[in-house]
């Protein structure tokens, strides 16, 4: 993934559930994307199409002013809690 500071690519580590969820995920053939672009399989999918497809979901959920960034914070920070609460 690229560096959010412009220094090019740099590796980003996830944990294991992350792992799982990709390996649940069908690859397809001739693609390094997980997500790749449906006409053009050596492209990913847009920042752009992301950000459209979010905003209908919040559209959706009656949800006016969440970022997906954050949201996606928030989530990790709610399983990090529940990991991290004994039972």
């Amino acid at each position: 993934m690229p560096s959010r500071k412009g220094e090019g690519y740099r590796p980003h580590p996830v944990n294991t559930h992350v792992l799982d969820i990709f390996s649940d995920i069908s690859r397809i053939e001739n693609s390094a994307f997980v997500l790749p672009w449906w006409s053009d399989l050596a492209q990913y999918i847009s920042p752009y199409l992301v950000e459209k497809a979010w905003v209908r979901v919040r559209e959706r959920a009656n949800l006016e002013d969440v970022r997906l960034y954050k949201f996606c914070h928030t989530v990790a920070q709610w399983q990090h809690n529940r990991v991290a609460m004994p039972s």
